[in-house]
């Protein structure tokens, strides 16, 4: 990443970021040997990144070929998991993001992710995410599991329009791969748009859908609750969820939510 490789423990606080005019056309971010992000590749267990306003994001390009890659982090945790607090509106949408683990918008990949986004904040993720090198790509997050149940309300994540994908397994507007073993992931409204543009010799040999390409949970116990991915209209019953996605590489299996 461009401020630090890696977030080790305790809180990184990135409160501004103006980057310069000579960064902002036709850049690379690009590591052969880890994880990628615009601002930091991999934030370790129990760490947390505090992210304020970024201004001036370059139309440029952060990629991992050996690791996972996203907008402003690679790697969000592995076992225990970490945390991703926003504090200010992110427009991210100018960048392009490739990971061959997992490629997302926002963040590449995440293991139990407590994320926060302040009250009235908008997230707006790359528009470009994944090529036929990408195992997993989404729009947000390329691989999640949040450490408890989390709610996508209409207005925290501002895909802005379409969203193009790339993917050798799984790929989705929102997500490419959801765990949702530690609680339920609820969308409420919202307009998403994808397109799946490249897989793997042009077939992807795993799944596509209009909000994620693989939702499971795993079993942790015999009374656990059963998990679900829902959608519904938004708290205020009023906008619903738009889903519009299209197929443009050959693929096994598609959907139009999962």
């Amino acid at each position: 990443g461009l401020i630090v490789n890696t977030v080790e423990n305790g809180t990184l606080t990135v409160e501004s970021v103006t980057f310069p005019n000579d960064l902002a056309s036709d850049g690379t971010v690009e590591t052969s040997s880890g994880n990628a992000g615009l601002l930091v590749g991999e934030v370790k267990d129990g760490a947390t990144l505090s992210i304020g306003t970024l201004t001036n994001v370059p139309t440029a390009t952060v990629q991992s070929t050996n690791g996972s890659a996203g907008g402003v982090v690679g790697l969000v945790g592995s076992s225990t998991g970490a945390m991703v607090d926003v504090t200010e509106a992110l427009d991210l949408h100018a960048l392009t993001v490739k990971g061959t683990t997992a490629s997302g918008g926002f963040i590449g990949k995440a293991t139990n992710l407590t994320l926060t986004i302040a009250d009235g904040v908008a997230i707006k993720p790359a528009r470009s995410v994944g090529d036929e090198n990408s195992a997993c790509s989404g729009g947000v997050i390329g691989d999640v599991s949040f450490a408890q149940g989390f709610t996508v309300t209409p207005d925290i994540f501002g895909l802005g329009g379409l969203v193009t994908l790339g993917a050798s397994q799984r790929a989705g507007a929102l997500f490419g791969m959801a765990d949702i073993s530690n609680g339920d992931i609820v969308v409420q409204g919202g307009t998403y748009k994808s397109k799946l543009a490249s897989g793997k010799d042009g077939v992807v040999s795993g799944s596509y859908g209009g909000l994620v390409g693989k939702v499971f949970a795993m079993a942790k116990g015999d009374n656990d609750a059963l998990r679900a991915f829902v959608v519904q209209k938004d708290a205020d019953n009023k906008k619903t969820c738009s889903i519009e996605f299209d197929l443009a590489s050959g693929l096994s299996d598609a959907g139009g939510v999962v």
